[in-house]
């Protein structure tokens, strides 16, 4: 499979979640490219609509795209919401949000 794996350009877009994959993509002979590596976009919109981000200057043969990013986000909103409605409107410390 190394051999395989060594005519492979993978582009990774995501957060650190896809490291252990690139990692070990990379110490079996594919060349990779990881947006969160080089300080770019994790997320796949963003990182989509920079023609000027590494990802395209490495154009690569296959990319692989995470949207944890995103569903955290969702995840800590939806926990929020519900975490307000539990105590009535107020935050941890008792005050009331006004929302």
């Amino acid at each position: 499979y190394q051999e395989f794996l060594e005519t492979l350009k993978i582009g990774f877009v995501g957060g650190c979640e896809l490291s252990f994959m690139k990692d070990f993509l990379e110490a079996n002979g594919a060349k990779c490219y990881h947006t969160y590596d080089n300080n770019e976009p994790s997320n796949p919109f963003l990182a989509f609509s920079d023609e000027r981000g590494g990802l395209y200057s490495f154009n690569p043969s296959i990319i692989v795209v995470s949207d944890v990013q995103d569903i955290r986000n969702y995840i800590f909103y939806t926990a929020w919401c519900y975490r307000l409605c539990k105590t009535g409107g107020t935050t941890e410390t008792g005050k009331r949000t006004g929302a």
